[in-house]
């Protein structure tokens, strides 16, 4: 039964990397490195922010403290408290460590663009 549960994990993890309370599931190559940061679905998606999500889509990034992005494609929440609700290559920038578009929102759309 061991054998089988060890089997069962391996399998289900497969390429997934999940560390301290980062939760990672149903995805190809994604990076939850942010502590508490989540990937949930998708392609090649990355939460490197503490706290930050991304729920799906492809080439997404949530870097930003607590920001989040719901799906889509080539979308980065930088910002910190930001969110991007999905559409293709959107951004809340983040220009340097202190100097960030904070608590921005952009709900969809394409190549809709907030700096700080």
């Amino acid at each position: 039964n061991l054998f089988v549960l060890l089997l069962f994990v391996s399998t289900a993890l497969g390429e997934n990397v999940a560390r301290d309370l980062e939760a990672v599931s149903y995805n190809v190559y994604p990076e939850a490195t942010g502590d508490y940061s989540g990937v949930m679905a998708g392609l090649n998606n990355t939460a490197s922010g503490d706290g930050s999500s991304v729920s799906g889509g492809e080439y997404n990034v949530a870097s930003g403290i607590d920001a989040s992005v719901s799906g889509g494609k080539n979308n980065i929440a930088g910002g910190h408290y930001s969110h991007v609700g999905g559409g293709e290559t959107n951004e809340v920038e983040k220009l340097s460590l202190f100097n960030a578009a904070s608590w921005a929102a952009i709900g969809g759309g394409k190549a809709n663009l907030i700096t700080s």
